[in-house]
Parts: structure tokens; sequence; C-alpha cells
């Protein structure tokens, strides 16, 4: 009986060396199929669409939105096509900011490419 006490309590001593200290965290799941993945706020790409969803929102709503003052978050999801979600900080007419949500879609290629893009949706949050 005694053997097996100093046989646990050795295992138990070695057991940070043996690779069995902490379990190990669970790896991240992989996107959802046809979810939004995380897309560079900073990419020149998503800046450049910010700034179009803000001129098309200003057009369309009157010339509520103005200027786009910060992009926040940006996110991709592939369709047919790729439709990407913006978050950003909006400078309006009067001068005051507003967060706003916008989402344009880029059709494939062959469909038309950049220069039919399109605001799909635009909210203020």
């Amino acid at each position: 009986m005694k053997s097996w006490s100093c046989l646990l309590t050795a295992l138990l001593l070695l057991r940070p060396f043996l690779g069995g200290a902490e379990p190990s965290a669970p790896p991240a799941p992989p996107p959802a199929p046809g979810g939004y993945q995380k897309v560079a706020a900073t990419d020149r790409k998503m800046l450049e669409l910010a700034e179009f969803a803000v001129a098309q929102a200003g057009s369309q709503q009157a010339g509520e939105a103005r200027q786009l003052a910060t992009l926040e978050s940006a996110e991709m999801q592939v369709v047919a096509g790729t439709n990407y979600r913006l978050r950003m900080l909006v400078t309006t007419v009067r001068g005051d900011k507003r967060r706003a949500e916008a989402v344009v879609h880029l059709p494939l290629p062959y469909a038309g490419g950049a220069k039919a893009r399109r605001l799909l949706s635009w909210k203020w949050l």
C-alpha cells in the first residue's frame, strides 16, 4: 500500500513535467459557413467602401450623412459576391457625430465588379 501512495505522490509531483498540468483551451471554432468574418478596419478597401456608403446614404436620405469620421469595424460575408458590414462614426450635416452601420455589396467580378457595388442597407445606431 505504501508503494502505491509513493507512486501516486511521485506522479502528482511530476505531472507538470509530463504535459498534463493544465488542460489546454479548446481551439476557436471556425467561422460559420456564410457568416461574417472580421476584416481590418484600417484596410484601404474598407475605408473606400465606407466612404461610398456615406456618400450613398447622404444622397438617399436627403443629405443626413455627410462625412466619414471613423471606421470602427468591418466584416465580410461571402455570398454571390461579397457583403461588407461596416460600423462607423459619421459627421452629419449639422456637425454632430453619429454611429451608423452599412452593408455594401460587391458582386462577382464577371457580374460587374467594383463599379456595380451597391448600398444594401444603412441604419443609424
